[in-house]
């Protein structure tokens, strides 16, 4: 683990990449340490780190963690689409059934976005973010 950790701050980018990935295989072996090791690679400079982080976290933990949350969501905005995607890709396994009307106001600004890759994602969550996610038959409308 601890050498996990400091091959994440590696110079090479396919370095930091690959010991992320490897750091979110541990799985719960790896605990807390793992989630903020993984939440700090969410501000690598290299963006397949980012996302390698995101895709990581979302397979670790299973349950909104306030950590992972305040980590996640200002990354919605971030300046890359692929990251954006990945985050919101990430987002739609912590809603529950009860919706996040917060998480769903931070959505909207994605719904009229110009990529329909994104508009899809931002709808998906959008409708599990809602107060009323899972009610028979509401699917979201994609453009």
């Amino acid at each position: 683990d601890k050498a996990l950790r400091t091959h994440m701050k590696c110079w090479r980018g396919e370095v930091r990449r690959d010991s992320t990935k490897a750091m979110g295989q541990l799985g719960k072996k790896g605990g807390e340490l793992a989630i903020k090791a993984l939440c700090e690679q969410l501000a690598d400079s290299d963006s397949v780190v980012r996302i390698v982080a995101v895709e990581s976290l979302r397979r670790l933990t299973n349950r909104a963690d306030p950590l992972v949350m305040s980590e996640l969501l200002p990354r919605m905005n971030h300046k890359e689409r692929e990251v954006r995607l990945a985050v919101m890709y990430a987002l739609k396994r912590f809603c529950n059934k009860e919706g996040d009307p917060e998480l769903a106001l931070k959505i909207l600004r994605h719904i009229e976005d110009e990529v329909p890759e994104e508009r899809r994602a931002a709808a998906e969550l959008l409708a599990l973010a809602s107060p009323k996610a899972g009610a028979e038959g509401s699917r979201p409308a994609v453009r």
